[in-house]
This record gives C-alpha cells, sequence and structure tokens, in this order.
C-alpha cells in the first residue's frame, strides 16, 4: 500500500525497520522524499484509524526480514468500544504520539529557508451555503425543514453569561442561531422568537456606533450580537422576522363548525384548550360563518367533523413540538452533556500584538484555541556564520487552530514559542482542570476518550498538511540539484563524500569506488587511463579484489525489491509524518552496495584490459549505473534534506550570477588561436570547472570592420544550442580590451587534436559516440 491509498489496519513493526518515504516510489526516487525511519516497536497507521483518510505517505521494508504486526479497524473499534477506560487510554497515548510526530515535522519545516509559513489560511466569510450543510445547521439547532432561512452571517456573539463567542449567525422565520466551535467542538446556542421580547440597536449600554444589536428576552436576559459585515441587513432581517412571528402568534386559529358543536368534555386538554381559546377570542358572526348550511347531508356533516378534528390534533401536537424544541435550545440543545460542561469551564483570554502567549522552555500544560485573530510559532535557531540565536517563524496559525497540545497532554516544556501577531483572543483550557474533571468521574470515561479522540484527529489533519509541505519541499530541493551534477564537481563532490563519512548511511568501501572513479574519469586517454582502469578492476572487480564491494542479486523493479526482503507487504503509514530523516531510531545501518556486472561485460572488460587498447570512458557503465542507484534510494535523499545540502544550493544559486574575470581561478591555457585563447578556470564562489574563451578587440577589428556583429551572432547561436554534441555558453562578459565566453568544460581532448590523430579520414560512428565522452 502507498501514498494516498486507504488501508484498514494499524501496524507496529516487530522485526527490522521501516522506511517512511513521501511520494510515489514507482515513479523515480528523485521525486519521493525520506521522511523518517521507524525502528522496532515503532508504531504506525493511527492517524487513518483516527480520521479515516488515506495514508499521506508510503512505507518500504528498510532493512532484510522485516516483520510487522497489524490489527484491523474492525477489531480494533469493537474492542474499544467493549471498554471505554481502555479508549480512553488509547486515545490520549496515540494524541500523544502524533503531537511528537507534528514536533517533528515542524522542526523539520524550519529547516526550509523558502517553505511556506502559514499552516492554514485564515477561513473565508460564508457566502453560499450548500443544501447539506443547511440540513447540518437546522439538525444541530432544532428548525423544522419548512422554516426558511432568512439571513447568515459571520458575527461575534455575548450571551447572557457574557462570554464572548466567534462564529455564524443565522436567523430563521422563528429562532435565530448562532454556531461556533471551540477547541474543535462544534456547539451551539438557539434563541426562539417567542423568548425574545426586543430586537434593539440601542440600548443603555449599545450604542449604535458600536454596530451591534441586542435581543433582549422575557427573562431580563439579552443576547449581543456584532455582525462582521452588514449589521443593517441582519437587523432587518431579525426584526422583520420576529414581527411576522408575532403576527402568526396573534392570529386566530380557525376552528371548524364541527369542533364548536363538540360536547367540551370529550377533547384532550390540549384540543379543549385550543377550543376555548377559540370560542372566546371568535366573535359571534364569526362563529356563525363556521356554522354548516342546514340542507347539508349528514354524512357531509360527520366527514367534516373527522377531519376538523384531525386537523385540530395535528395542531395541537405542532405546538407541544414547538414548546419541546425552545426548551431544548434553551437548554443547550444537541451539544449538552459533561463534555459541553467541560468546554464551558474554558477562559477566554486576550493578547495583544507581540505578547508572548508560550515561551520556549515553558511548561503551560495548557491547551490553546485560537478563537480570534493570529499568532506565530517560532523555534530557536543557531546561526552557522555568527553563532547568535535567533527565531525562526515556522507555523502561521488563524482561528480556529489550536496549540500547546504536548506540553497539556504530557507536561513536557514546550519545544517553540508563539507570539500573536495582531490582538487576539484565545480559549484556554488547563491540564489541571480536565484531570480534575475527569477524575472526579463527572465526566463519563466514553466521553473522555471522545475527547482524546477528537484532538488526535485534529492533530493528524496538521501532520498531513505539514507532511505533505514537508515532502514536497524535498523532493524539489533534490530534483534543483542532481546526483550526476554532485559527483561531476569537486567541491559538491568532497562536500557530499565529508557528508557519507559522517552520517554512516553506506559501506565505506563505496566512498573509495567513487573516489577512484572520479580520477578515472579525469585521467587523459593514455596510458594513464589504462592503468587507472585495471587498479580499478583489480581492486573492486575482480575476482581476486583487495576491497570487494559486496554483491548481491536483485532486479531493477523497485516493488520486487522490497517485497523479497521483508515478512508482510503490508507497509503503508501514516505515522511517516515525522520530519527528521532518522529522527526516530537514529541513523539506518550501512547500505551494500550491488554492483551488477554480467558475466559477458566481465570478461569483456578484462580482455580489453589485458591489451593494451586505452579504454573509454564507459567501461565501468554498469557498475557506476548501480553504484548511483544504491546511492540515489539510499543516501542522496538523505543527504538533499540535511543542512549540509542547503551549502550546495547556495553555490549553486550563484552560478546563475553574471560574473566577471575576479570570480574566476586560472588553471591552464588549453588552446590557441589567432584571434585570442581558451583557458581551463574555475569559478571561485561555486567550484564549477569552465573553459573560458578570450577575444581580444583589437585583433578582432583588425580582421573585420563587422566583428562585433559577427561576436554577437556566434553568441546569440550559442545561446539558441541545446544539444549533447555542442559545447554549451554559460556567460558572456566584456571588459574594454577583451570579449569573455565562459562555456562548458570538455576535458582530455580538443577537436583538432582528435581530427589530427584520424589522419583527416572519416570517422566511424561507434567512435563518434565514445569520442562524444573524451
Amino acid at each position: 500500500m502507498r501514498d494516498s491509498e486507504a488501508h484498514e489496519f494499524m501496524y507496529r513493526v516487530t522485526r527490522g525497520s521501516v522506511r517512511v518515504e513521501k511520494g510515489d516510489p514507482r515513479s523515480s526516487t528523485s521525486r519521493t522524499a525520506v521522511v523518517n525511519h521507524l525502528p522496532a516497536g515503532a508504531t504506525f497507521g493511527e492517524m487513518s484509524f483516527l480520521d479515516g483518510a488515506p495514508a499521506c505517505a508510503t512505507c518500504l521494508a528498510d532493512s532484510e526480514n522485516v516483520e510487522v504486526s497489524r490489527l484491523s479497524r474492525v477489531s480494533l473499534e469493537s474492542l474499544l468500544a467493549s471498554d471505554s477506560a481502555l479508549a480512553r487510554d488509547f486515545y490520549r497515548q496515540t494524541a500523544i504520539e502524533i503531537t511528537r510526530r507534528l514536533q517533528r515535522v515542524s522542526a523539520a519545516s524550519a529547516d526550509m529557508r523558502d517553505a511556506p509559513r502559514g499552516l492554514t489560511s485564515p477561513m473565508p466569510p460564508m457566502v453560499n451555503l450548500s443544501a447539506k450543510k443547511l440540513l447540518k445547521v437546522r439538525h444541530r439547532l432544532n428548525i423544522p425543514d419548512t422554516e426558511t432561512m432568512a439571513l447568515m452571517a459571520p458575527a461575534t456573539m455575548i450571551n447572557p453569561a457574557r462570554r464572548r463567542l466567534h462564529g455564524t449567525l443565522y436567523v430563521f422565520e422563528t429562532t435565530v442561531g448562532f454556531v461556533y466551535k471551540m477547541f474543535g467542538l462544534k456547539q451551539y446556542e438557539a434563541v426562539p422568537y417567542r423568548h425574545v421580547s426586543e430586537v434593539l440597536r440601542e440600548t443603555l449600554t449599545l450604542r449604535k456606533e458600536d454596530r451591534g444589536i441586542e435581543l433582549t428576552l422575557t427573562s431580563g436576559k439579552a443576547y449581543t450580537f456584532f455582525p462582521s459585515t452588514g449589521v443593517d441587513d441582519v437587523f432587518d432581517a431579525m426584526h422583520k422576522c420576529r414581527e411576522a412571528f408575532e403576527t402568526r402568534n396573534h392570529r386566530l386559529v380557525s376552528v371548524s363548525a364541527a369542533a364548536f358543536e363538540q360536547d367540551p368534555h370529550q377533547l384532550d386538554g390540549s384540543e379543549r384548550s385550543l377550543t376555548d381559546r377559540s370560542r372566546l377570542a371568535t366573535p359571534r358572526s364569526a362563529r356563525s360563518e363556521l356554522r354548516p348550511a342546514s340542507a347539508a347531508l349528514p354524512t357531509e356533516r360527520k366527514s367534516r367533523r373527522e377531519s376538523s378534528r384531525r386537523e385540530d390534533q395535528a395542531a395541537a401536537a405542532a405546538a407541544r413540538d414547538a414548546l419541546a424544541r425552545d426548551a431544548a435550545a434553551l437548554g443547550g440543545g444537541v451539544g449538552a452533556g459533561a463534555l459541553a460542561r467541560l468546554l464551558a469551564a474554558a477562559t477566554l483570554e486576550r493578547y495583544k500584538t507581540g505578547d508572548v502567549i508560550i515561551d520556549n522552555g515553558s511548561r503551560p500544560a495548557t491547551l490553546f484555541n485560537i478563537a480570534r485573530g493570529r499568532v506565530s510559532v517560532e523555534v530557536r535557531r543557531v546561526d552557522d556564520e555568527t553563532d547568535l540565536t535567533h527565531a525562526v517563524k515556522i507555523l502561521t496559525l488563524y482561528e480556529p487552530a489550536m496549540f500547546g497540545e504536548m506540553s497539556f497532554l504530557t507536561g513536557e516544556p514546550a519545544c517553540a514559542s508563539v507570539v500573536a501577531e495582531l490582538d487576539t483572543e484565545v480559549w484556554q483550557m488547563s491540564a489541571s482542570h480536565i484531570d480534575s474533571s475527569f477524575g472526579s468521574s463527572s465526566v463519563p470515561a466514553a466521553e473522555q476518550a471522545l475527547f482524546y479522540r477528537h484532538l488526535g484527529g485534529y492533530l493528524s489533519a496538521r501532520v498531513r498538511q505539514l507532511t505533505a509541505m514537508v515532502g514536497e519541499n524535498f523532493a524539489a530541493a533534490a530534483g534543483s540539484l542532481a546526483l550526476e551534477e554532485v559527483l561531476s564537481n569537486a567541491v559538491f563532490f568532497a562536500l557530499f563524500t565529508r557528508w557519507l563519512s559522517q552520517s554512516n548511511l553506506v559501506d565505506a568501501q563505496l566512498l573509495h569506488f567513487l573516489t577512484d572513479m572520479r580520477d578515472f574519469l579525469a585521467t587523459p586517454a593514455n596510458e594513464s587511463r589504462l592503468i587507472a582502469a585495471r587498479h580499478i578492476y583489480t581492486k573492486y572487480l575482480g575476482a581476486n579484489a583487495i576491497s570487494p564491494i559486496s554483491v548481491r542479486a536483485r532486479t531493477g523493479n523497485a516493488d520486487d525489491l522490497h517485497t523479497k526482503h521483508h515478512a508482510s507487504p503490508h507497509a503503508n503509514t501514516d505515522a511517516h509524518s515525522h520530519a527528521q530523516p532518522h529522527a526516530a531510531g537514529g541513523a539506518p545501518p550501512p547500505h551494500k552496495v550491488a554492483i551488477l556486472v554480467s558475466e559477458a561485460a566481465r570478461d569483456e572488460i578484462a580482455s580489453l584490459l589485458t591489451s593494451e587498447t586505452i579504454p573509454p570512458m564507459d567501461l565501468f557503465a554498469p557498475a557506476v549505473k548501480d553504484v548511483l542507484d544504491t546511492l540515489q534510494a539510499h543516501a542522496y535523499r538523505h543527504f538533499a534534506q540535511s543542512s549540509a545540502f542547503q551549502a550546495l544550493l547556495d553555490l549553486k544559486a550563484k552560478e546563475a550570477h553574471v560574473p566577471t574575470l575576479d570570480n574566476f581561478k586560472l588553471l591552464q591555457i588549453l588552446g590557441e588561436g589567432y584571434e585570442g585563447k581558451v583557458l581551463q578556470a574555475r569559478k571561485k564562489d561555486c567550484g564549477v570547472m569552465y573553459a573560458l574563451k578570450v577575444l581580444d578587440k583589437t585583433v578582432l577589428a583588425s580582421r573585420s570592420r563587422r566583428w562585433q556583429l559577427h561576436a554577437t551572432r556566434e553568441l546569440e547561436c550559442l545561446r539558441a544550442c541545446d544539444h549533447p554534441y555542442i559545447v554549451s555558453i554559460a556567460y558572456a562578459f566584456q571588459t574594454p580590451q577583451y570579449l569573455y565566453m565562459v562555456q562548458e568544460h570538455v576535458p582530455n581532448h580538443t577537436l583538432a587534436r582528435y581530427l589530427e590523430a584520424h589522419e583527416g579520414k572519416p570517422i566511424r560512428e561507434p567512435e563518434v559516440s565514445r569520442g562524444r565522452a573524451w
């Protein structure tokens, strides 16, 4: 199972190690990022168990004979449903593990220089409401489907308990509803118009400039709403709906003549009350109009009587339902319960711009929920150049994000600072209050489990988003600088080999093999190359090799490789979300290099080396390809995700800067001509080797009056050409005396020397392709 694929199991590594990658390894190893290694004892898959979403990374066997145990979702849910205490402990521990992953992936994002720093963007104002969501709102507020919604708007509400809440205001025909979130749990309050005495824009405590609306209740209490926009529209909608409700409430209830003719003692209480009120309120003339005509048949009179009775009973039932809805709405509605009472104990704190909400290293032991505003999450980093500690912003959190989870759950010190970027309001709930409430048995174990499961699901969503960001950044960084380019650049190669020796990711013999191969490729096409080739063959590939590199059988299919070396193929995960490559279990063991050279190829190499023929540069191509594949899969992606790789990216970026002659170190003369010369030069800032073509303007002018046009056309042609057999140009600049063209450096030979060696005879195609490497 792979990234973005659903799975129905939770896993635990019982033997070996598992490599976690972001991306699909079937496409290309350079397009995936290794985000963690899971040692024996680690678990994964719990995030998908919590939220039911597909895995956000891929797990592959990273060592020989990997074994994992698994538990199905159905079995685990059945087990947790039978034991509330076990479910509470399981979900609490799961939330703690996911929080640790969130810390790691957040720390990894801090090392990204150009990574986006916003976890979530502010929620856009709600303009259109889908039918599905409207049904959910009606269900939460106990609003029947027959009622029309007049208006909705984001707003702030101050309830009779003087709690300031931020959410969405809904105006219906009979009720004003307000839906908001606290610690990710959706809460609501409803105010039926039958309990509203006035709708006001101004009161003794509310000025019109405050742009608020007050609903005064018949009990003397009041709700105050502050819509974000369109306060006049909201007031008009409330006022018109309340007037319409009052009009309907005072309208006379139509009662049929059959109901008037019945004996009042034969009616139930609700129908009798309704009839009595109708008789008292209905004029005598109206009653006479409702009586049936004297000429009506007895059967018609009986049918009318039964129909009227059914209508009256339905009206009475509707009245009872309305009273029940009103009582439920004023009493807290669907959200009422032990968990809702627990959230009601949270406090709302206000912070000004720049205030520190959580300090790095402190132990707040409090869960925070942004009600309004935004905060920045900062970690401390040491500058490599100045050795000074400075704060690095890794995240921006908007409402309704939560933070402080690790200290809240475990009491550990905070690993980052949280600072208010704007005037911010934050809900706070202390761990001591939660523990006392849970310990006193006022909150059942089932609701405790629900609280921790909800917290774990929220944290899972944050981990998924950050994992995607970190994986994309790692993959993009590795793709911007290919492994082949690193090996061909002397400075890049030195930095890479130093990192390999320190990380212990691959066999040490691989470093020696790479160094010897680099020397071989830089050797001129003469007897020295033959000696270097024989040295490599004797040391690494021969039957009696001095320092042989381990050889193992494998296919070219990555899927077959992973399937062959682990006991269980079920290795997809979302526990992957650790950000540092080896944060969980340290560096993985060194990988032996598998050099695949067929017997025929080995015999051909041996026969070439026994003769005095100068070997071609692609002599060891099969061995080099296999080494590069091993490096790409097991080492280079880790290197691309380390801080050491940033130095290469900085040097690579400097290649785009148009240099001057002072930016190059001149090494030797490669060739001379009448108009100028070609020099071998190394760019000082990035270490890349170039061929520097120098043209004397005085000589060019003496040969042609149109030398400027010729030089310009040559430059345009070189810039337009992109072909493997044409030397490319990197830069071009000039001084008052000289023109400089910085071109790709192709070592060992010039075309003139190659033509001289063939005495002007035609060159065969195999020799041309082989000569390209020269």
